[in-house]
């Protein structure tokens, strides 16, 4: 992409790309799961959404250091993809191997996930809304653009400060209670966001609400790998993926409609409701369904 900047080109090689990033995702949180013993599962779960939110944020100050120049930009991505090559052939034989384990399709496990991939579609739809209105909502409510801005990296920052603590309170309070709870929090945040958008408490309060929005998949993706094994947990690994991504694609579209019908205060609405219906959804179903120690165990 850097040698070649051709948009019929890009496109291809994006499609590449996401066969290659999405697969390494899908992945490594399977080889995770299997790896933590179920007591520490919740932290390292959270300890892994922290590394991530991290690596959203070096990103960007890595671009923006290197003064947007696209050879030294996609040079540096290109060697951090081959670092984490080297790094699992390093590994490889302490890593989980899924070959020779009996196929499973991932729509043969929806059924039996329906709240974490809620929880999936709803963050997914969380961070790619907050990334493409909260800046435009900002301005509206009379914060700069700037400040917003800034704001949109404390999301991420405290997803790196606090998913480990939420996911040990998951360990020892149980999946389903955290998760009512991160998903409660973050419809409160949601209707708390116009009273502190333009005030001295904003950054503080992003830290936290981006913290309970991002904790509610920590939780699912510890209780899924409680539920399951083998062949079943890397198809339920996959179907998260999947989610997460299905919920950031319809986000936008569905917030810039609603905004255009109903003012910048349907940001506030929607967010609410869905983390409100996760709320709801988590209390009277539970996060895995149907898991037992045959089907977890039978891989």
């Amino acid at each position: 992409m850097a040698l070649a900047p051709y948009p019929f080109l890009w496109f291809g090689s994006r499609v590449v790309w996401g066969f290659g990033v999405g697969g390494f995702y899908i992945l490594n949180k399977a080889w995770l799961a299997q790896l933590t013993p179920p007591s520490r599962r919740g932290q390292a779960f959270g300890l892994y959404g922290a590394l991530l939110s991290a690596g959203f944020a070096t990103g960007p100050l890595l671009v923006s250091a290197l003064n947007f120049q696209p050879l030294p930009c996609f040079a540096v991505l290109a060697f951090s993809f081959a670092a984490a090559a080297f790094g699992v052939r390093w590994q490889v034989g302490r890593l989980p191997d899924f070959t020779g384990m009996t196929r499973l399709r991932v729509i043969g496990v929806l059924p039996s996930i329906v709240v974490a991939l809620l929880a999936a579609a709803i963050f997914g739809f969380f961070d790619h809304v907050t990334l493409a209105f909260l800046p435009m909502y900002g301005l509206a409510r009379g914060t700069s653009a700037a400040a917003l801005g800034v704001g949109l990296s404390f999301l991420n920052v405290g997803n790196l400060l606090f998913q480990p603590v939420i996911g040990c309170i998951s360990d020892h309070c149980g999946r389903r209670p955290t998760m009512v709870g991160c998903a409660l929090l973050a419809s409160l945040g949601a209707w708390t966001l116009p009273f502190v958008i333009a005030t001295p408490l904003l950054y503080p309060f992003l830290l936290v609400w981006g913290a309970c929005a991002f904790g509610a998949i920590t939780v699912a993706f510890a209780a899924i790998s409680d539920g399951y094994r083998g062949s079943r947990l890397l198809a339920c690994s996959a179907a998260m993926t999947m989610a997460g991504a299905s919920g950031g694609m319809v986000g936008p579209p569905i917030v810039g409609w609603a905004q255009a019908v109903a003012g910048p205060q349907a940001l506030v609405h929607i967010l609410a409701g869905a983390f409100f219906f996760l709320t709801v959804m988590a209390s009277v179903l539970p996060i895995v369904r149907g898991a037992s120690c045959a089907e977890s165990c039978q891989n």
